[in-house]
This record gives C-alpha cells, sequence and structure tokens, in this order.
C-alpha cells in the first residue's frame, strides 16, 4: 500500500527549468506626419512609413525624444490643402530660393537680375513688399538698407527648415518657416553636394542628435559660389558667394522646451553690370537699364533667438516666449566709380535709417499663445522690436474653426510702424466633399504715412477630380502705395541719385486666376497656375503662368520597401511683359515677356536623392529686369543629397 501512495524516486519527472525572459532592445516607431496629396512630393505617405519602419528595425539603439517647440503656422481658408510644402518636398521641387517657391502661387511673380546669388525678390498683386516672413515666428526685416522695405528673398536660409507655409491672405503673403527640428538619439547626418553652369557649386552639411534626458544639438552649414562673366565689371566676373553657420541647442521633455536656435550668412555679391548698356540690339528684349549696375555687396545677416515653450499649435493649449535679435553687417570698403549712394531715415517709412559700413540691427521680443482643440483655433501674439531708441509694438489675434462643411476664420491686427489697423476674415463652404467655395476680405486703415485706407478681396471655387484640385477666382485690391525694390536702382547716375522714392502710388488691381494641383492619373499630375490683369501695372505683367507636369513613382511592386523612387517634371514659365519706374519719375521702363521650359529629373536610390534640372532648354535670351540679363542659354544644375544615420 505503502508502494502505491508513494512515487518511485527513479520515475519523478523533473521540472523543467524557468525560462528567462530575454530583454530585447528598445525600438519606438514614430509616426510620420502624412504629405500634401498635391505638393510636388518624391515621397508617398505610404513609403515613408515603410520606410521609417525599415530603419527602426535596423538601428537598435534609437528611440525617439519629445520635439522642441515649433511656432505657429497657421493658413488662411484655402481650396484644398492651400500651399504648404515640408522639407521633402521643397528639395523635390527643385526650388533653391524661398523666392523660387513663392512664384507657384496666383498672383505672385519672382524678380531677380540673374542667377540666384543676386537679391530676388517677389512681387504679390504688384506689390514686392506685400510678402512677410516668419521664421519660427520672428518677423525677419528688411534690415539691408539698399533694398528699401523690401526683403531679399534670396537670403531667406531655405536650406536650414522643415516646413514653409503661406498664408494666403487678400492683400499680402505671410510666409510662416518651421526651422528643421530633430528627435532621435541615433545621430543623423546629411550631406549635399550640387554643381552646374556659371560656376556654381554647393556644399551643405547637417548633424542631429538627441541626448539621454532630453538635450538636443543640431548643426549645419551651407557653402556656395557662382561666377558669371557675362555681366561683370571691367573684365571681372559677375556673381558671389556665401558661407552660412546653423546651430540649434536646448531641452525639450513632454510638453515643455527650451532652446536657442542662430543663423549667419556671410555673402560677398559682385558688380553685375546692366547687360543693354553694353549696346547691340539687347535693349529691344531688356528695355532701358533702370540703373547701370548692382553695386558690389559684401555683408553678413545674423538671426537668433532664444525660446520656452509650452505645449504646441496643433494641439491643446501652447505658450511661447521668444527673445531674438537680428544685426545686418556691411563691409564691402567703398571705392570705385559704382558706389550705393548715402541711405538717411527720409529713404525709409520702416526706420531703416542707417548710413553705409554700420550694422543696422534690432532686438524682438514676441509672446504668443492659444488653445486648440476639436477644430478651433484661438492664439494671440505681441510682438515688440526695439531699436534705435524705439520701441514699436504690433499685436495681432486671430481665430478659426474648422469642419467636415467648411471653415470660417478672422484676423486682426495692429501695425507698430504706420498705426494701421488690418481686419481680415474668410470663410470655406463645402456643400459637397467635391467642391468649395472660398472668399477672404480685407479691410486697411488709419495708417499715418500716406497709405490709403483700402480693401482687397480674393474669392475662388474649385472643384476635386481624382486626386486633383481644379480651381478658378478673383484678386481684386484697391489703389494704393506698394514698395520699391531699391536694391535695382542703387547706383549714382551723372548729377543724379538714380533712384525713385521708396514707395510710390498704383492703381487698383483687377484679376482672374486659375489653378490646377495634384495626380490626375496614377502617378502622372499637374501643379499649374495662371494669373490674368486687366491691365499690366508696375512690378505686374498683366499675363503670368507656371506649370508643372510630373510623373512620379517608387515603383512599390518591385520596391516594396521604399528604396527606390523616380520623378520626372516638366516646367513651363510664361510672363508678359514687365514694368518698372524709370528713375525719371515720369518714366517707365518696360522688359519684353518671355516663354521658358526647364526639366527636373530626380533618382532616389535608398537613401540618397540624384538629381539634374535643365533650366530654359530653348535657349531662350530673356530677362525680368530692365536692362539685365538672364543667362542666354540652357542651365544645368545637379547633385546629390545623402543621409546616413550613425
Amino acid at each position: 500500500m505503502s508502494a502505491a501512495q508513494g512515487t518511485p524516486a527513479d520515475t519523478a519527472k523533473p521540472k523543467a527549468p524557468v525560462q528567462q525572459p530575454v530583454k530585447q532592445p528598445v525600438v519606438i516607431e514614430a509616426p510620420i506626419p502624412l504629405p500634401v496629396d498635391s505638393q510636388a512630393v518624391l515621397d508617398t505617405a505610404t513609403v515613408r512609413q515603410r520606410r521609417d519602419s525599415v530603419h527602426a528595425d535596423s538601428v537598435k539603439a534609437d528611440t525617439l525624444r519629445a520635439p522642441t517647440a515649433r511656432a505657429e503656422a497657421p493658413m488662411l481658408p484655402e481650396t484644398g490643402t492651400g500651399w504648404q510644402w515640408n522639407r521633402d518636398e521643397m528639395f523635390a521641387s527643385g526650388a533653391i530660393t524661398l523666392a523660387d517657391l513663392l512664384e507657384r502661387v496666383p498672383g505672385a511673380i519672382q524678380f531677380r537680375p540673374s542667377w540666384f546669388h543676386s537679391p530676388a525678390t517677389v512681387s504679390f498683386l504688384g506689390d514686392p513688399g506685400a510678402i512677410r516672413v516668419f521664421l519660427d515666428g520672428v518677423e525677419l526685416d528688411a534690415l539691408d538698407p539698399r533694398n528699401g522695405n523690401v526683403l531679399d528673398l534670396a537670403t531667406i536660409p531655405l536650406w536650414t527648415l522643415e516646413e514653409v507655409r503661406v498664408e494666403r491672405g487678400a492683400r499680402e503673403l505671410r510666409v510662416h518657416l518651421r526651422s528643421l527640428r530633430y528627435d532621435r538619439t541615433i545621430a543623423n547626418t546629411r550631406v549635399d553636394v550640387s554643381t552646374g553652369d556659371l560656376g556654381t557649386n554647393l556644399y551643405r552639411g547637417f548633424y542631429g542628435k538627441r541626448y539621454a534626458h532630453g538635450e538636443v544639438l543640431q548643426a549645419g552649414l551651407q557653402q556656395y559660389a557662382t561666377s558669371d562673366p557675362t555681366t561683370g565689371l571691367a573684365g571681372a566676373n559677375a556673381g558671389g558667394r556665401s558661407l552660412a553657420l546653423m546651430l540649434r541647442t536646448g531641452w525639450a521633455r513632454g510638453p515643455w522646451s527650451a532652446d536657442a536656435f542662430i543663423v549667419r550668412d556671410g555673402r560677398t555679391r559682385n558688380t553685375e553690370v546692366a547687360y543693354s548698356t553694353k549696346g547691340g540690339n539687347a535693349e529691344t528684349i531688356l528695355g532701358t537699364a533702370i540703373a547701370d549696375s548692382i553695386p558690389a555687396l559684401r555683408s553678413t545677416r545674423t538671426d537668433a533667438y532664444v525660446r520656452g515653450a509650452y505645449g504646441d499649435p496643433e494641439s491643446g493649449p501652447w505658450l511661447q516666449a521668444i527673445a531674438a535679435t537680428s544685426a545686418f553687417r556691411e563691409a564691402t570698403g567703398q571705392s570705385g566709380a559704382r558706389l550705393p549712394p548715402p541711405v538717411t531715415k527720409s529713404d525709409s517709412v520702416r526706420g531703416y535709417g542707417t548710413l553705409a559700413d554700420t550694422q543696422p540691427s534690432r532686438a524682438q521680443y514676441v509672446f504668443a499663445g492659444g488653445l486648440t482643440r476639436w477644430g478651433a483655433r484661438i492664439s494671440a501674439t505681441a510682438r515688440l522690436r526695439v531699436f534705435d531708441g524705439l520701441t514699436v509694438t504690433s499685436p495681432s489675434a486671430r481665430a478659426s474653426w474648422d469642419t467636415r462643411f467648411g471653415a470660417v476664420s478672422a484676423r486682426a491686427e495692429r501695425d507698430g510702424f504706420n498705426h494701421s489697423n488690418t481686419l481680415e476674415a474668410g470663410i470655406t463652404a463645402l456643400p459637397f466633399p467635391f467642391v468649395s467655395l472660398t472668399a477672404v476680405a480685407e479691410r486697411q486703415q488709419g495708417a499715418n504715412d500716406g497709405t490709403p485706407p483700402g480693401n482687397a478681396i480674393r474669392a475662388e471655387a474649385g472643384v476635386h477630380y481624382r486626386s486633383a484640385w481644379l480651381a478658378g477666382g478673383v484678386l481684386l485690391r484697391d489703389s494704393t502705395l506698394v514698395d520699391v525694390p531699391l536694391v535695382y536702382y542703387s547706383d549714382y547716375a551723372p548729377g543724379s541719385p538714380n533712384r525713385p522714392a521708396s514707395r510710390i502710388a498704383v492703381g487698383d488691381a483687377r484679376g482672374v486666376f486659375a489653378s490646377v494641383r495634384g495626380k490626375l492619373y496614377r502617378d502622372v499630375g499637374l501643379d499649374a497656375t495662371a494669373t490674368r490683369w486687366n491691365s499690366p501695372d508696375l512690378f505686374r505683367p498683366q499675363l503670368e503662368s507656371h506649370a508643372e507636369l510630373y510623373f512620379r513613382t517608387h515603383w512599390l511592386k518591385r520596391f516594396p520597401d521604399g528604396r527606390f523612387g523616380f520623378n520626372g517634371t516638366a516646367i513651363y514659365e510664361s510672363r508678359s511683359a514687365a514694368t518698372f519706374p524709370a528713375p525719371d519719375a515720369a518714366a517707365t521702363s518696360t522688359v519684353r515677356g518671355v516663354q521658358l521650359l526647364s526639366t527636373l529629373i530626380e533618382f532616389q536610390i535608398r537613401s540618397a536623392y540624384i538629381s539634374w534640372q535643365l533650366r530654359n532648354i530653348i535657349n531662350n535670351q530673356y530677362g525680368v529686369i530692365p536692362g539685365y540679363l538672364q543667362s542666354r542659354r540652357s542651365t544645368n544644375f545637379y547633385g546629390v543629397r545623402w543621409e546616413f544615420y550613425n
């Protein structure tokens, strides 16, 4: 019995050893924001997510950290997704400067004497001063006294950005730039190398890393040089060069962040002589030169800020406080026959009074906050500028509400320089998912600098077809004063300063526009806009258009991991004759219209992008500023962008 009740020792089954769980490296996959369908972008949302997942599987020590703050980047009601570009889209577009991006917006047109080293402006509704640019919430002012009140868009550091949003108002464009942020603990390195015609060489480098406790370090540089013998002075080449540096350091954890950011750009621009002064039949095409040259310039611009922030303007409550400084230092070494004229406070209504060989600078303090929830956005901003013993305060407030049936928006702002008040309101109605009706109206009044009160309206209707929006509308603006890009007039004529006033009167603007944006069939799409005004006016050709027919694919059936891509784009640009005020206030100078055809081809192979632009492939001889000649032959620009995770 005892034997039956007991289990013999030699038949007892040993217990299986306890298996200890093996610790696996923590891998966090970050959701990637979906790109805008209608934008010129090489990466699709699916490819971006697959590529990120593959990368996360192969990098075992990578984790995410809370991102540093981003600035508010509001948009008024639009047909479709509006005008915005993320970092991939900016580079896939072929744009070299911010002006290259903005000329795609209806009613906006770019002016520059030659290649991308030269000063570039964009006129909106015929006003070169109607472009306001905000970098991380800090407004970038035109500090170079030779530009007047017009910002040189060729100096905007496009390569340092992660996003560009255009708030398309009825009277002006407010361009919101968000600087590049990095959120991974594994180090990221990127190298861009490009070269091309006109002695063009461009190099970029970027490094980013996050640390265990939320610290951030980002650094970058860009160097370029160009050389054009066509319009140089006395046997020397025109052209220029630049060395720009970027640095961000700070900390972010949860909704809190603090960071410091600086961009410093040292540029040299050689004297550029108006080609029509060389005789021949150039004046027939280019018109009478409004100045015989654009003088040489050697300068350094520095924009820096420190920022403390809570929350994100895209979700929930948020607050930001920014202390910024901007400085422009000119050290050309004034000598020779072509001197820029002395600049005094009478040359500018914005108080940019300064003399040559000095350092204009100003401090800017920004306090902003708001709430974004349930489709509603409410925010307010106080902006203080301190310079030359003055304090200029410009408060603003805005509110908007987005629903599946449409959106409404309102904005109020007081200009601390001329004490004018601006009220703006917009609405978008979506009676059907494929139909959009949009209107934006603005009223400005109370200015003490001679600017007359006036109204402006933008209205449009759009239809959604496949993945594209087809839209048309009107642009209306009352007569007003517009800013003159004085940089194109900054030389002496015998016995005369040879420059118009910094602001001149223009008539009202009445125009219509049409656009097609998005994919029409599979991977074939069209991004095109055309604008026609009731009559030409200063800085405003009567007709202008920009069209991009593209084929973009990742061939996912063959490369499901998204490591291959192709972008082929044909670009057509057209503009009618453009008129500028001549040095004689009673005269004007007109440059003939032009039609251009260009191409862009780009291949993606793993994390490398190989691109080739060929501009003006039909070799048109043309100019867009009276007297100044663009390249008389097609211009190649090609290179590679390569990203590494160390």
